[in-house]
């Protein structure tokens, strides 16, 4: 989704920092989500961010175990379902938008 950026602007190394720094910190790559303040928790746990480090390495340690480690797994199914449909509904639009000139 955010690649689609690229479609309107002519500079987009600044946007891909950013969501990078984002990626990083929801994800619990650069603070573990257990000691984070509860407002950035909520944010971590709300977005689809914690699938990449929190929610692997919650298994691997077995701090996640049985039931929980499928809903985990269904929830991340989700949010790819999610975040695929809306990639495709934006490109789409996009493309739509898009005008190429040229010879």
């Amino acid at each position: 989704i955010t690649a689609l950026f690229r479609f309107y602007t002519v500079e987009f190394s600044g946007l891909l920092m950013t969501r990078k720094a984002i990626t990083n910190l929801l994800s619990g790559l650069i603070l573990p989500l257990a000691i984070m303040p509860q407002p950035l928790l909520w944010l971590a746990e709300a977005s689809p961010f914690q699938a990449i480090v929190s929610i692997p390495a919650s298994i691997y340690l077995e701090k996640l175990q049985g039931i929980a480690v499928w809903e985990a797994i269904a929830i991340q199914a989700a949010w790819a379902l999610i975040l695929g449909v809306a990639a495709h509904v934006l490109l789409k639009w996009s493309l739509r938008r898009l005008t190429i000139e040229g010879g």
